[in-house]
C-alpha cells in the first residue's frame, strides 16, 4: 500500500457512514491479500475489511485499474533509485 491508496480510501469514506473494503487476489501482487488486509485495517477511514475468495462478486466501486496505474508509477520510481 503507498500513500495514494491511503488518499483514495479517505476519499471514498462519505460522512459517518461506514465504509467496507474489499481486498480480492490480484495476479501481480506484492503482498499476500490477507497482509493487504492488515494495512487496510489500519487506515481511520475503514471500518471493516473482507479478503474475497475467487469468484467473489465485484464491488460497487473498482479502483483496479487506478491501482494498476500506481503499481506502474511505482516500479518506475523503484527501477529510478536503483540505477541512481
Amino acid at each position: 500500500m503507498i500513500v495514494e491508496h491511503a488518499e483514495r480510501v479517505k476519499e471514498l469514506k462519505v460522512h459517518s457512514k461506514p465504509l467496507l473494503v474489499l481486498i480480492s487476489p490480484s495476479p501481480d501482487e506484492i503482498l499476500p491479500a490477507l497482509a493487504r488486509a492488515h494495512l487496510v485495517a489500519g487506515l481511520a477511514a475503514v471500518d471493516y475489511v473482507c479478503v474475497a475468495a475467487d469468484g467473489a462478486p465485484q464491488a460497487g466501486i473498482n479502483i483496479e485499474k487506478e491501482d494498476a496505474l500506481r503499481l506502474q508509477k511505482l516500479i518506475e520510481l523503484v527501477h529510478a533509485r536503483q540505477r541512481a
